[in-house]
């Protein structure tokens, strides 16, 4: 599971988060692409204030996804904050890798799933920011490879 945030008993009664995923997806547009351009600039500040130099083909990708309505990154977005994640994590019965990084924005939230299932094993990959996979995808991958094939980084 990479990025797996736990919410708290308040943040999933409030569904604060899940409204904030609707709204994100309705963005209002703008004729003159402002959306477009504010959107660009959100990227590039919270990439830069990680410590992370941003890609331009990245940014691009993320900024076409986000107005393209559900796109796939907004379906998997938007199903990691309506899901209820701290009953689904206690219903996993089989070896599990927990795999996070130390930029993401939700990594303390990703955590408390550490805490919560101590039997699961669980990898850190230093830095980074939310977009791990395409940022450092070797280093994910070799994460990801080693707990396959050899019963997973600690």
């Amino acid at each position: 599971l990479n990025g797996y945030p736990l919410r708290s008993a308040e943040e999933e009664a409030a569904k604060e988060p899940r409204q904030w995923v609707v709204d994100q997806v309705n963005a209002p547009m703008h004729l003159n692409g402002s959306h477009i351009v504010e959107n660009w600039d959100l990227r590039l500040k919270s990439y830069r204030a990680s410590g992370e130099e941003p890609d331009a083909a990245l940014v691009t990708r993320y900024v076409v996804d986000k107005f393209q309505g559900y796109a796939p990154s907004w379906t998997a977005f938007h199903a990691s904050l309506t899901l209820d994640t701290r009953a689904a994590l206690k219903k996993v019965k089989h070896e599990t890798l927990l795999l996070s990084n130390t930029g993401d924005l939700i990594f303390e939230k990703c955590r408390e799933a550490e805490l919560l299932r101590g039997d699961m094993r669980a990898h850190r990959i230093e830095g980074g920011y939310v977009d791990i996979v395409d940022q450092r995808p070797d280093e994910w991958v070799a994460a990801v490879a080693s707990f396959l094939c050899q019963g997973g980084p600690s």
